[in-house]
């Protein structure tokens, strides 16, 4: 059996209206109704002279085939303003229909016993209907006559509202305007402001005077009026009304109220097409609702496969490689093209053979196909190969300027010819295929240009794999802290996390994990889902990017609308307050150190030693290999890093040189000592000694 909502019956406790000729009220049209009179009369020669308007041509143009109509009997211009306490003036600009609206919803109320005391400042809604509009027309015809009541006293929009505000009704208040049936969606909304709880009472009403004859003449046109047969309209209503007795016809169905707990039948009676009209769901306050999706299985690498890691037996390959043997494989090949340290691949044996994992260390160069092909040879007995974590890397970090193709190659290769090489020898059929590529590819970092150009062919070559229905991912790693590359090599964790890098966030290795078991799960349809296999993880976090914003130090990347919405996670005064406070101790820093200098050379040795730090931090080379009786150029200072250098001087030091005598040939010994010339942080005394 259907439920449906309980709600209280909705009473009607009072009515009013105003109609055409004898039927003045609500009980003399009935009487009317009663007696069947027909209301129906010419036009009154003081409205419209129907000689001059009638023609039987209907399409002859500004006439009407109808001289007869229904009309009011009483005289419009009858109202009480002062009691509804509107000024002469704007009453005289109202259209009629908003003087029959309110005192029509007076004698409603009046006839309810509802007293405007009593009414004042409840939750009442209003909605009116309306569609004529011909007294505004008329009204605002010409220009010049236009006056300031015009739009208060002629706009149906405004119908509502005043009587809102004359009874101070603190509901709901709308206009709608849906041509004839505008009274009976005025009564349906009321009724769902009343069901819903919107309103402890509404009043539903329709008006529509029409008071300018191109009205009637568009209705005419239309064929809308019988010029002859003023009975057809009660014919056809009392033919609906047959129809809908002998349930020929009849309404929507209400609506069906269903249970949260129920929402599985409700799903069900749309896909069968049994539901009908609207269907709720409900809390009956006692519903037991499943939340969460179904979980999948942990992963557990079968035994009778064999896994390749490429990228030799460094940190984070060692990391994986026990993370695997723990997920049941029991077969690993790990390629390196040197080999590995003796020592650590000792310990990774030590600690794989107790779980019952075989694992071998191949001397092996992935850049070279014909060396892949020869070292899986010496496997070839062992289980059919069904993945691949592809983690092989080496960095050759310069300026591009500086960097020689040998060095760019060396980058390259175990990215772009080591990927594409292990796409091409390994079977169609493994069920894995993972690249560790790197957010160098995404967002650049300084002196890095080769190896970002390797993650993003990996990043492509995934996308490749999988238009092709292979599984593929690529996953952009940031600073895996805690194992790998970054954490044994503390000058690259340096540049890094530097201000210069941003700040990247690390990657717990647990993290990594998780996203590894996601990629190799068979259970995730990576060959056919529409998601891409590009994955990035270790990108900055809003607190990280708030703290570098607004530095001069900050990478490009952050400044991008890009961004927009991670940097807005934060209060804009927080994010002032942050980047400007690290900003300006650098700064005082610099500037107090420059105040101490107690000699000219002092002075000097200061800037000199403050160049050397920026030029290391933003192009990623060791302070100790930049020698100050070298040019700037030298260590692939362009214009670009050349316009940032200026900024960043100017700030830091107080010297504004201009980017010509940075790009030129004086070495940074030079360039030091003009700045502490200029500088603003120097003290004068100093610079008369130089003198």
């Amino acid at each position: 059996m259907e439920r449906t909502i309980p709600y209280e019956p909705i009473a009607v406790i009072g009515m009013a209206g105003k109609f055409a000729d004898e039927a003045e009220d609500c009980e003399k049209l009935w009487q009317v109704l009663q007696e069947g009179k027909c209301t129906w009369q010419p036009f009154p020669p003081d409205r419209l002279n129907a000689d001059s308007h009638f023609h039987n041509d209907p399409d002859r143009g500004g006439t009407l085939r109808v001289a007869e109509g229904h009309f009011l009997a009483e005289d419009l211009s009858k109202f009480e303003a002062g009691f509804f306490s509107i000024l002469q003036a704007e009453a005289e600009l109202m259209d009629p229909q908003h003087r029959l609206l309110l005192a029509n919803v007076y004698h409603a109320l009046e006839n309810s016993g509802t007293t405007l005391e009593k009414a004042k400042g409840t939750d009442t809604a209003v909605y009116v209907a309306c569609f004529s509009t011909d007294y505004w027309n008329m009204l605002n015809a010409d220009p010049e006559q236009i006056q300031k009541h015009n739009i208060l006293g002629t706009h149906n929009a405004i119908l509502s509202n005043r009587i809102s505000w004359f009874f101070d009704f603190k509901g709901t208040s709308a206009t709608v305007d849906t041509a004839c049936s505008g009274s009976l969606i005025a009564v349906h909304m009321a009724c769902q402001s009343l069901i819903l709880g919107e309103s402890k009472m509404a009043i539903a009403s329709g008006v529509n005077s029409i008071s300018y004859p191109i009205t009637t003449q568009d209705l005419s046109k239309l064929g809308a009026l019988s010029p002859d047969d003023p009975a057809r309209a009660g014919r056809l209503m009392r033919d609906a009304l047959d129809l809908y007795l002998k349930e020929k016809i009849g309404v929507p169905s209400s609506l069906t109220v269903l249970r949260f707990s129920e929402v599985g039948e409700a799903l069900r009676r749309f896909q069968t097409g049994e539901a009908k009209g609207k269907m709720v769901l409900v809390d009956s306050g006692n519903d037991i609702v499943s939340m969460l999706p179904p979980t999948t299985a942990p992963l557990c690498f079968p035994r009778d496969a064999s896994y390749i890691i490429a990228g030799g037996v460094g940190g984070l390959e060692r990391e994986i490689a026990r993370w695997m043997a723990y997920r049941g494989a029991r077969h690993l090949i790990l390629l390196s093209r040197s080999g590995g340290d003796p020592e650590s691949v000792t310990a990774l044996m030590n600690n794989l053979k107790p779980v019952g994992c075989e694992a071998v260390v191949l001397k092996c160069n992935i850049a070279n196909r014909g060396a892949i092909i020869a070292a899986l040879k010496g496997v070839r007995n062992w289980p059919p190969i069904k993945g691949c974590i592809q983690a092989a890397m080496d960095l050759r970090d310069m300026p591009l300027a500086n960097m020689a193709a040998a060095d760019f190659k060396t980058a390259t290769s175990p990215k772009v010819e080591g990927s594409w090489n292990l796409h091409s020898v390994l079977p169609n059929d493994t069920e894995f295929f993972i690249m560790l590529s790197s957010i160098a590819g995404i967002i650049g970092t300084s002196g890095a240009a080769n190896y970002a150009a390797g993650n993003t062919f990996q990043d492509e070559l995934a996308r490749y794999r999988s238009d092709r229905g292979l599984p593929s991912y690529s996953i952009d790693l940031g600073v895996v802290a805690s194992a790998g590359y970054v954490a044994e090599n503390w000058k690259v964790k340096r540049n890094l996390s530097s201000k210069a890098s941003g700040e990247l966030s690390g990657i717990r290795m647990e993290d990594l994990f998780r996203l590894l078991e996601y990629c190799a799960h068979p259970g995730n349809p990576s060959r056919t889902s529409p998601q891409s296999p590009q994955i990035i993880i270790g990108l900055d976090t809003a607190p990280l990017m708030d703290r570098t914003l607004n530095s001069g130090e900050v990478l490009d990347y952050q400044r991008s609308a890009l961004w927009a919405n991670i940097r807005g996670s934060r209060t804009c005064e927080s994010q002032a307050l942050i980047s400007t406070s690290g900003t300006q101790s650098r700064k005082e820093d610099e500037c107090s150190q420059l105040n101490a200098a107690d000699s000219w050379q002092s002075a000097v040795d200061t800037v000199v030693h403050c160049v050397q730090e920026k030029l290391s931090s933003m192009l990623c080379i060791p302070m100790a290999e930049i020698d100050p009786h070298r040019r700037l150029s030298d260590y692939g200072v362009d214009s670009l890093v050349a316009v940032e250098f200026r900024t960043w001087m100017n700030r830091a030091i107080g010297a504004d040189i201009p980017v010509l005598e940075i790009m030129g040939s004086d070495n940074i010994d030079a360039v030091s000592c003009r700045a502490a010339q200029l500088s603003e942080f120097v003290r004068k005394d100093l610079k008369v000694v130089h003198h």
